[in-house]
Parts: C-alpha cells; structure tokens; sequence
C-alpha cells in the first residue's frame, strides 16, 4: 500500500503538461507497488545535511517539568526556561536564549540543571540566573542527565548508537567536564540514588533488554533484569531511583498501529527482585518483560510520568487514534496496587509532554502547542481534576498555507476558528483574518491551501470539497466536489486554470480552473527519489514543473527525509531531517524561498531551497 502511494504521488507531481484521460466520474485506482527503479539517473542522489534553527523569540513551546518542592517548580522548552515558586500561581520567564531545553534536574530548590540542545546550564540560586557550564559541538549528542550532589553528575553524552544507547559519562565538577565512564557502558536510560549505586537499561540484540546495576559509580555492571521485547521496540526506558533500595522503571515496547506496549516496574530490595506494577500490551507483542496477572496501564502508548516517593508513582497514559490530546492517568499510592482513572484528562488542548507530581494531591502538567495553544495545568486532587495556571495562544494559521511571494501568504484555520482565512504581508511574522471558508460536515477542516497569484486561491478538504476565492480569501465560492476515495496529498496551482492534486492513490488535473478533473496515467514512477518507495509521504510541494519537494515522516534518518529535484525528478538531493518535524503543510515561491507549517502551528522559512529552516517568531 505504501509503495502504490508514494509512485500514484510523484506520477502527479511531476507533470509539466496536462495529459488527461477525459473527466473524473469515478476514479479506477491505480496500484503500482511492485514496479522497479528503472532510470539510472533516477537513483542519483546527493546525500545533504538540513538544519532546523529555532531562534530566541520563536513562540513558545514547553516539553519539560521539574517540581523539587511543592511550591518550587520550573518548565522548559523552546529558548525558554520559566519558573515559580508559588506553586504556580505566578510564572516568571528566567531564561530566553538558543538553546531547546530537554530536561531540567534539580537536586533542591536552589541549585538545578538544564539539558539543551547542545549547552548545559545551571543555576544555584533558584533560576535567577542560568549559565552555560558545557557545550558539545554535535547537537544530537546530549540525551539525558543525572546529578546526585552539586558537583557528581552521570550522563548520557555521545553519539546515537543504532540502538539508541549512549555513552555513560561523569562529572565531579557540576558538568563543566565529563569523562567516559571505565565500564564503557552504552545505555538508553540511566537513574543513580547517589554516587555508587545506580541502575541503567541497556539494548541487547534481538529486541532484547537488560537492567543493569552498578555499587562502584558505573565502574562495573550486573545484569538485574531480563526484559524481552517482541516487535519494532522503542528502545528506550525511563528510571527513577528514590533510595538506593527503591528504584521505579518505565521500560518501552514495541510499537505499532498508534500504540505502544510498556511496563511498570519497582523494587524495594536494590533490585534483588523486580516486581512488576502493571503493562499494556499491543498488537505487536506484550509489553516488555511479559509480566502476567498484572493490571493494565492507561492509554495504549506511554506518555510522561512522574515518580512521587519510594511508593506512589503517577503514569500517563496515550490515545493517538483517540484524537489529540485524549489521555487518561494511573497511578499507585502504596507500592504495587495499580488502578486507573476512567474518565480522560479534561481541559488539554494539545498532547502532554511533561508531568511532575512532587506529592500525592499536588501535580503539575505541560501541554504542547500541537494545537496552537502552551498551557501549564495544574492537580490538587490526584489529579482527578486540572485547572489552567498558564496559556499561550500561538496567533497564525493552524492548517494549511500557501505563499505567492516571500512576504505575501495565505492561511487556513486559527486556534479558535478552523475555517478563518488568514493573510500575512510581512513573511509570516503576522497574521490578520481576512475572510471565512464554507463550514464541513463532521467539523472537518481544509488543510489543503493554493494560491495561484495574490488573488486567486483554492481550498480542499480530506473529502474532496473544492472552494475557490477570487478576491484574496475574502470571499469563496465552492466548486464541483471530488469524488477521492482516499485523502489527498497535496493541491497546487501554477496558475489559475492549470492545477494539480495528489492523493493516496489517484492523480488528478485541470486546465480550467478545478471545473473539471482528469486522471493522469504518464509512465513517471520510474522517476521517484530512490529508498523512498516503501515510504509514504508526509507532504508535497512543488514550484514550477521541475521543482518538486516531498516530505517523509520517516527514511534513512529516523527522524524522516526531505527530498528536492531541480530537474523535473531525473535527479534528487536528500536532505537528512536532523530535528523532527510534523510538516502540515508546505508552500514554495521560487527555487530557494519556501515554507513549512508545522503542527502546532509552527511556521519555519528557507532562503536555501531547504538546506536550513528558521522557525519564524
């Protein structure tokens, strides 16, 4: 199936004339998985490193959580570090800066670490200031952290091993260097309960797991725990060592069809026996360790959690065919008993990113701006109940954009209005409401945008509603409906007759103006980026009839590819996606300008045809 979609895609996008079997009625689908590469050209590729530059100032975007003390907590994210020490009554911004923060360590309410993206900072005096103790050259190579005083720390710092292990690295200088641990351990998750004992997971081939232990700082390991996994694994875990006698591991499965199998285990005895909380498992095998006769955790994929004491334990739990933002909680007070609440976490409008729990009443979450909106939440029941502490609403379009030159674009959907038509004048950097779309059935929105000229736009649905604006989105009339059985790609105008749309499986174009509809058959699949045929594409934008760019959520890199032809597709650059990005949308007014709309309403611009982006404040 994903074979047939990305050939049917690229047949569409890469027709420079309109070549059409006569009118669309009833669209025969077309299957092409199977067919081989036959162009040698085709199969030239320049492999090219892109990079994703968030500036200071971009909107906010939180994705960490730390609470030592009930009133003493602090939030990070993107260039942003804020803190409170109310219990969150008030949150003040400490920190503005480059830096993306990961994770945030605290050993009290003074003194605490901050991971970003390639600096690590520090405070000793509650936030009120942050500096900068290392750096690493290689963005991708500072995972995690974990400091047992102000000067002992352990990390993982190191290139990605396929495994998604790390090196275990030291500090006895509160981070300003580390060191390689003796034992050379690669491990994807680590916990110390002080500076000897410690407790880390490592990969095994074979989809296999182990919990290891160390009494000598990392000097040496014994293997603890045994956890087998079936499937496509994660390969990672999350460890929290309360003493150096209870220690909490959240361990990852396999994952698949939006879910993900994981496990809860703790012990009182230093790991002498594991005792397993509760599991969820998938379709793609058990969850790790295929613990038996224990309770089901919530959701079914793991989300944050948070570690209370040496007896309670609170895990969030995912439900991504659910809809966005459906989670439920679980939890333990005492140890072992596990149960879960059954309604879903009211009042999230994006997915949560981020949970502390410093006592067993007291909670704090963080939500992603997946749907234009940064909250901060907060429980004083359990978290039976949240209330809202903080809010941003990111202004800009949520669904869908469309450039006509690098100033001038165009917009579909807003945080409080899915049909608002949005203009900018200025790049992207504001946005003014300018006109409203037709409403859908089933509260479906347009996520497909094309503006022909600064006049002439088209809109699209998943289902195949057609609208048309003459007066610069002010107004818009609706065209004849497609009849797509599936949900199309992408929609683009060269000019206001001539325009394409590509689907799961069909392809179609016009050359009056979306009256009409035909099918195109030409023979191109032999022109596709070569590695990309087993993998459907994200998104497809194109400029002209041989600029072409397509998106992949995954590829060679893990994080997904960016591929562009200058020449119509007889050759292809691949950009690797070194920072993940859910591309919603993409707009391109010449060879080298062009747009991004990332979920979350998140707009990035590239001046170099996508070897770098720069989200847009």
């Amino acid at each position: 199936m994903q074979k047939r979609v990305l050939y049917a895609v690229c047949l569409a996008v890469l027709l420079s004339a309109v070549t059409g079997c006569g009118p669309v009625a009833s669209p025969v689908l077309r299957h092409h998985a199977g067919r081989p590469f036959t162009s040698a050209k085709a199969q030239t590729v320049a492999k090219v490193h892109t990079k994703v530059v968030t500036i200071p100032g971009t909107p906010l975007s939180l994705s960490t959580l730390a609470f030592p003390t009930t009133s003493d907590g602090w939030a990070g994210g993107n260039g942003i570090i804020m803190g409170t020490d109310n219990s969150g009554q008030t949150w003040k911004t400490q920190y503005r800066g480059g830096q993306y923060i990961q994770q945030l360590d605290f050993s009290n309410s003074q003194t605490g670490w901050a991971l970003g993206t390639n600096e690590l900072l520090e405070t000793t005096n509650g936030g009120r200031q942050w500096v900068k103790v290392s750096s690493v050259n290689n963005p991708n190579q500072m995972d995690a952290i974990d400091f047992v005083s102000n000067t002992k720390g352990y990390g993982l710092i190191g290139r990605i091993q396929s495994s998604g292990a790390m090196p275990l690295m030291v500090t006895t200088n509160g981070g300003k260097d580390w060191m390689r641990s003796p034992s050379h351990l690669l491990a994807s998750a680590i916990t110390f309960a002080n500076s000897l004992r410690g407790w880390a997971v490592v990969p095994k081939p074979n989809n296999n797991e182990t919990l290891y232990y160390t009494v000598n700082g990392g000097s040496s390991w014994t293997p603890q725990l045994q956890l087998s996994n079936t499937g496509n694994p994660m390969g990672a875990a999350k460890l929290v060592a309360v003493s150096p006698e209870n220690v909490w591991a959240l361990v990852y499965g396999g994952v698949g069809m939006s879910q993900g199998s994981y496990s809860l285990f703790h012990t009182t005895n230093a790991g002498a026996t594991w005792n397993p909380v509760m599991s969820v498992s998938t379709g793609d095998g058990p969850g790790p360790g295929n613990p038996q006769n224990v309770p089901r955790g919530p959701g079914s994929s793991p989300g944050p959690w948070s570690v209370v004491n040496g007896q309670s334990a609170y895990v969030l739990g995912r439900c991504e065919a659910c809809g966005m933002g459906t989670a439920t909680l679980g939890s333990t007070i005492n140890g072992g008993i596990w149960s879960n609440q059954a309604h879903a976490l009211a009042g999230i409008t994006g997915n949560v990113m981020a949970m502390s729990f410093p006592s067993v009443q007291q909670g704090w979450i963080v939500g992603s701006p997946q749907s234009g909106v940064t909250q901060i939440l907060a429980t004083s029941n359990g978290g039976i109940s949240w209330h809202a502490q903080f809010q941003y609403t990111r202004p800009g379009p949520t669904n869908a954009v469309s450039f006509v030159t690098p100033q001038l674009g165009y917009g579909t959907g807003s945080v409080t209005n899915p049909y608002a038509v949005l203009q900018t004048e200025n790049g992207g950097l504001d946005w003014t409401t300018v006109g409203t779309l037709p409403s859908l059935p089933d509260q479906g929105t347009y996520s497909g945008l094309s503006f022909a000229n600064k006049n002439v736009g088209f809109a699209i649905s998943l289902q195949g509603q057609l609208e048309k604006t003459d007066d610069a989105g002010r107004n818009w009339v609706s065209l004849p409906s497609l009849p797509l059985h599936e949900p199309y790609i992408a929609v683009y105008f060269r000019n206001p007759e001539l325009g394409f749309i590509y689907s799961t499986t069909i392809n179609l174009t016009t050359d009056d103006g979306g009256l009409n509809w035909h099918m195109d058959n030409s023979p191109l699949a032999t022109l596709l980026p070569p590695a990309t045929a087993a993998e459907q594409p994200q998104m497809v934008a194109q400029w002209g009839p041989e600029n072409v760019w397509i998106m992949t959520p995954i590829g060679p890199d893990p994080n997904g590819d960016l591929w562009h032809t200058a020449n119509g597709g007889k050759t292809w650059t691949r950009y690797d996606w070194n920072t993940p990005i859910g591309v919603q949308s993409a707009s391109f007014t010449s060879p080298r300008d062009g747009y991004i709309l990332a979920y979350g309403n998140q707009l990035f611009k590239t001046t170099d045809g996508g070897l770098t982006w720069v989200q847009l404040p």
